[in-house]
């Protein structure tokens, strides 16, 4: 647990090189039990977009979108990031 106390799963599902195939594989992923996504802001490598679209479909699965129920890790990689940027990001925290 974190200074938080909110379970952190040990094993998280991780989305680089997916490409268009991500949304998909992140419900398959939630399907077979994974409860923690590992994405990052880096277009290069990662869909987040396609991430989203793969939690919202399998919430009739799990029943629930609530941290209690799913953990994302997010790395952000451009330090020239946009204030408009970081608002976005903070309302996903």
């Amino acid at each position: 647990m974190d200074k938080k106390n909110i379970e952190i799963p040990k094993i998280l599902y991780g989305t680089a090189w997916k490409k268009e195939q991500t949304a998909k594989c992140v419900e398959m992923a939630l399907g077979c039990g994974f409860r923690g996504i590992d994405t990052a802001c880096q277009p290069k490598h990662y869909r987040e977009d396609l991430v989203g679209e793969g939690l919202i479909g399998v919430v009739p699965l799990i029943g629930s979108t609530s941290k209690e129920h799913l953990d994302s890790d997010m790395k952000i990689f451009d330090f020239e990031i946009e204030e408009s940027e970081i608002a976005e990001i903070e309302k996903l925290l």
